[in-house]
């Protein structure tokens, strides 16, 4: 057993920016970085399986720390990469970014800063306050605990519950379901967001011509960024502590204005983005509750949008006749050895409709509640951290220390990331993260 003055669990963009940070900020203490992927910094989400998956984010905005968002522009630059700074470049730069910086805090940390290979797979707190963390390497003690695992697989949809066949690809990150199809393979893609989106032109993008059909319940794709162009009209943000209903007449009506006078309805919904965690936190739990039932699809699609080339490449597989995309729910699932009867119920008409496919992929989103983990099951059971009401994550105060079941922050245990999710909504991207990975930077090394 090992003693270390910080615990972090996970090594993904979140827990390597702390850990980074800390270096950065000159931390007196040892850290101990659990992370289970042989490259510790990019996670999954920056370890594509294709080099045509591009950022949904222009470069320049792409930094690790909060003070430099041009930090990744800066090491592009000395890695003799050709690029143009508010260009969609490709995610595996962007890993390689992170991969780097990590590398970095660790050779300039005179061996405080160390990475554990190996997932931690049990968290507890001693008697004696002090946080005693279980990998299957080694288990490590330590006075400071901070939760950054990232997000966690899909679940399966009802019908695909008890399904393991050969066919069946639950993880969307994984090589089968990536592997290259066969010309006219048929691949029914549950899910159509972002992930859908790169699946997509991972299959595709050598050639192939396989037979696609997305299957979501709006039948929603991601909208496409705006082209650069003049100076947009300045939109007027709702005000925090309004109900939902009043913010989303706010925003549609902005963005009525904003089109009629010649501009573009997305800073309508931009304007939010600084102001989000203060709106969420203003709604009522009836409120949760109906975002997620009727307006958590449309604002997906209108929030997290695509480049146009990565548009451009749908649309051009629409035009082939090498992609449909359904709207509908999947009802009845028959497996047939190498591949699987899909029954689903068509939206709006209501009508059944059947189809064999030799792949079936579950792109429907990535999962952040307590339940997906059974480290953080644990910590939830032993009255550490508690479920925020919607079961998106937990519940923290605003510096991102996790709240006990008692109500209590917990003065040694932060999360942040997609766990923060319940709590503030937007906590997926850069921008939002490395704001909170600096806020626990300077919890624990303040000037």
């Amino acid at each position: 057993m090992t003693t270390h003055d910080l615990c972090i669990i996970g090594a993904g963009f979140c827990g390597s920016a702390v850990a980074a940070g800390l270096v950065r900020a000159g931390f007196p203490g040892s850290i101990a970085l659990f992370e289970s992927r042989v490259t510790p910094g990019p996670g999954v989400a920056y370890s594509p399986p294709s080099p045509r998956l591009l950022l949904n984010v222009p470069a320049n905005k792409m930094g690790m720390w909060a003070d430099d968002p041009a930090d990744f522009v800066t090491w592009l630059g000395s890695s003799g990469k050709r690029f143009e700074p508010a260009a969609f470049l490709p995610r595996a730069w962007y890993g390689e970014y992170l991969a780097a910086r990590l590398q970095e805090a660790i050779a300039t940390s005179e061996g405080r800063l160390r990475v554990i290979p190996s997932p931690a797979i049990a968290a507890d707190r001693t008697a004696a306050g002090l946080w005693h963390i279980t990998s299957e390497r080694e288990t490590v003690t330590s006075p400071r605990l901070v939760l950054a695992p990232g997000n966690f697989r899909p679940g399966p949809p009802a019908a695909f519950e008890n399904i393991a066949a050969p066919w069946w690809c639950p993880d969307p990150w994984t090589n089968a379901a990536h592997a290259p199809p066969r010309d006219g393979e048929r691949i029914l893609i549950i899910g159509s967001g972002l992930t859908m989106v790169d699946v997509c032109i991972s299959l595709t993008s050598r050639g192939e011509r396989p037979r696609l059909t997305v299957l979501s319940r709006h039948g929603l794709l991601p909208c496409v960024h705006a082209s650069p162009g003049p100076d947009q009209l300045t939109p007027v943000p709702p005000t925090p502590g309004q109900s939902l209903h009043q913010v989303f007449i706010h925003v549609r009506r902005e963005a009525r204005r904003i089109m009629r006078a010649g501009g573009d309805w997305r800073a309508a919904v931009d304007c939010l983005r600084p102001i989000t965690p203060a709106l969420w936190a203003g709604f009522s739990t009836r409120d949760h509750a109906r975002f997620m039932q009727r307006l958590r699809a449309y604002w997906d699609v209108h929030r997290h949008r695509v480049p146009a080339e990565v548009v451009a490449r749908i649309v051009e597989l629409k035009q082939r006749n090498l992609i449909r995309i359904l709207a509908g729910n999947v009802k009845a699932v028959a497996d047939r050895g190498p591949a699987a009867d899909i029954t689903w119920r068509e939206r709006g008409s209501g009508r059944l409709e059947t189809a064999t496919f030799d792949r079936v992929i579950n792109c429907t989103g990535a999962r952040t509640s307590i339940t997906a983990s059974p480290l953080l099951t644990a910590l939830a059971t032993s009255g550490h951290i508690r479920s925020e009401e919607l079961g998106l994550g937990l519940l923290t105060d605003p510096q991102g220390r996790a709240i006990d079941a008692q109500g209590q922050p917990q003065p040694t245990l932060w999360a942040l990331g997609a766990l923060r999710r319940g709590t503030l909504w937007e906590s997926s991207a850069v921008p939002e993260l490395r704001m909170q990975a600096a806020a626990i930077v300077r919890d624990l090394c303040p000037r």
